[in-house]
């Protein structure tokens, strides 16, 4: 059974659940960057991971020590990958998530403060902006966004916006038409 990956330029086949690479007519070539550890062509660091691990541009992940493709896997957000860091230590590496080193998550005071949202008063977590953005200012301690103050996506039903909020006191979502939170705070749809 075999495969071809073609922005490697490299084909594989798999034999008893083991993975063999050659890059084209030349089975050696990747066999030298095993054993020397050396990075293969096509691939880069993963800069948290231990040194065996090297990721794709396709964000396949490579683990030099075993020369094997790991398996990815899907949590309902993002692929991800389990290798080890340099300290032996599992987690969870996310290749979309590797390039946006440069991003700066919201914090509460700019969306209080730049954005000039309002606190909604029967959702003390919660803030809308004057045009309508709904926030999520004091963030769970759960979850796939756990500790991330961000912007809550709106649903739109019947030609209306609604934005689930929970109730801090209750736990318990509910719909909320963005247009009367808006109005309430902010005088105007």
């Amino acid at each position: 059974m075999g495969g071809i990956f073609p922005d490697l330029g490299y084909v594989s086949c798999q034999v008893k659940n083991k993975i063999y690479f050659s890059i084209y007519s030349c089975n050696l070539q990747l066999c030298m960057y095993v054993a020397g550890m050396q990075v293969p062509e096509g691939f880069q660091e993963i800069p948290r991971a231990a040194k065996n691990y090297v990721v794709s541009s396709s964000g396949m992940v490579f683990n030099m020590k075993t020369g094997r493709l790991l398996k990815q896997h899907w949590n309902g957000y993002n692929t991800y990958t389990v290798i080890r860091d340099k300290e032996e230590k599992q987690f969870r590496f996310c290749f979309e998530k590797m390039h946006r080193q440069n991003y700066t998550p919201l914090t509460k005071e700019w969306v209080l403060e730049d954005d000039k949202a309002k606190v909604i008063p029967d959702y003390p977590d919660y803030a809308i902006s004057e045009y309508g953005a709904v926030y999520l200012i004091n963030p769970r301690k759960k979850g796939p966004r756990a500790g991330e103050v961000h912007m809550i996506s709106d649903i739109y039903v019947e030609g209306r916006h609604y934005v689930k909020l929970v109730d801090s006191e209750t736990k318990k979502p509910r719909a909320v038409r963005v247009d009367k939170l808006n109005e309430q705070l902010w005088g105007g749809a």
